[in-house]
């Protein structure tokens, strides 16, 4: 005998929003079972939380192998023997693995909850959609391979979010809700969930009392407790916008488009120019933003989650960005003067006068009248020496000078 129910919760139905009390829900249950100490570790806990949403009204919840695959909860059979070990469920561990599909689940119950059901805040009524929509946050694909700790602080970040997707958390709470180690792992765990592409910012607050702040991501915003319903319509339904492929080129376009516009581009305006849109079904925000959820993440883009959503390039872009080397510039060559014709008659050269422009009417400096003799050019360099007082006494008579004589008349001309 199949139970569809849960095995597979399926979409919600067309318009259905979360309602504004699923944030009173998650905060009531979350610390139920930490008040309770239901669980000593964050697998331990969500295996409580997923066993006690699914109690019916007879007082039994259903498990199921499945559960505990690693493609689903990421959970394991350890969380579950924890749990069987200190007395919060009762059922055994043979009886889960053998409900295979197209079997039987196993039967478990909660002695805690045995008596009153009410006690976690919760009607029964709503019980059912209460579920699906836990199931189907905790199994989204952006929270794929991620363990139990990170998915109870996205059901947490979740259900504390407004319509807008913004929300508020305080970090001793947080880890209580989600049996963290100390509280100084409820950060650390919400950068996870940006870098998972869950959240878009996260600001810790100064101090372990101060709150820290954060916001959803377009494509899970839907689950955020009183968001508006998502468009439903058919034609928008099947667009997908695939930039696959194009990470460097989308960067280097954001790129571009800042140097030459001295501002970022809007995500609208760079994903019109890498993909084509259909004038008759225009994309939505949430299109746009699930389009370049894996390129933020990878570091090819930075997005601003405010007003326009300005892109920038982001430091993957950046740091194989190849700097442009300088071009050299090449030096006005002047014109070479044309060379003379053939008939002209050669003239002597004569330096040409550089032009320096405006040359002002001044003197020329008289040329120097001394006249170069053969006494000056043959005066013996160390003649100086015997002027300095007591020279001759150490270096003896000064040398008589030598004058050459006078040049002769030739024999046979008269002088």
């Amino acid at each position: 005998m199949a139970h569809p129910v849960v095995r597979d919760i399926g979409p919600p139905p067309p318009g259905w929003t979360p309602p504004q009390t699923y944030q009173a829900y998650t905060a009531f249950v979350l610390d139920f079972l930490a008040d309770v100490a239901m669980g000593s570790t964050p697998a331990a806990r969500l295996t409580a939380l997923m066993a006690v949403l699914r109690m019916r009204r007879d007082g039994a919840a259903r498990l199921i192998a499945e559960d505990f695959s690693p493609d689903r909860l990421g959970l394991s059979e350890q969380a579950l023997g924890e749990l069987i070990t200190a007395g919060w469920l009762r059922t055994s561990l043979d009886a889960v693995r053998a409900a295979l599909p197209h079997a039987a689940p196993a039967v478990c119950h909660v002695p805690a909850l045995a008596d009153d059901w009410g006690i976690i805040g919760m009607p029964k009524s709503t019980r059912k959609q209460f579920n699906g929509w836990f199931q189907r946050l905790c199994t989204h694909p952006l929270l794929h391979q991620q363990p139990a700790g990170i998915r109870l602080a996205a059901l947490a970040a979740t259900a504390a979010s407004d319509a807008s997707g913004y929300g508020t958390l305080y970090t001793p709470r947080t880890a209580s809700r989600c049996c963290f180690t100390s509280r100084d792992v409820t950060v650390p765990a919400l950068m996870t969930l940006m870098r998972a592409g869950w959240l878009t910012t996260v600001q810790p607050g100064r101090s372990h009392a101060a709150p820290v702040r954060f916001r959803l991501a377009p494509a899970v915003r839907g689950f955020a407790p009183g968001a508006p319903a998502a468009d439903a319509s058919p034609h928008r339904a099947h667009v997908k916008i695939d930039l696959s492929g194009r990470e460097r080129r989308a960067a280097a376009w954001a790129d571009d488009y800042l140097a030459r516009h001295r501002h970022p581009p809007a995500l609208r305006t760079l994903v019109a120019a890498l993909h084509q849109e259909n004038p008759k079904t225009p994309w939505s925000d949430e299109q746009l933003a699930t389009s370049v959820v894996r390129l933020e993440r990878d570091g090819w883009l930075i997005i601003d989650p405010h007003g326009d959503r300005l892109v920038r390039p982001g430091p993957a872009y950046t740091r194989r960005k190849t700097p442009r080397s300088p071009q050299p510039r090449t030096p006005a060559t002047t014109p070479a003067p044309p060379a003379p014709p053939a008939h002209r008659a050669a003239t002597p050269d004569v330096p040409a006068t550089p032009d320096h422009g405006y040359v002002p009417d001044l003197p020329l400096r008289p040329a120097s009248r001394r006249t170069e003799t053969a006494e000056t050019v043959r005066r013996d360099p160390l003649e100086g020496l015997w002027r300095i007082p007591g020279a001759q006494s150490i270096l003896g008579p000064a040398p008589q000078r030598h004058t050459p004589p006078a040049p002769t008349a030739p024999p046979g001309r008269p002088s």
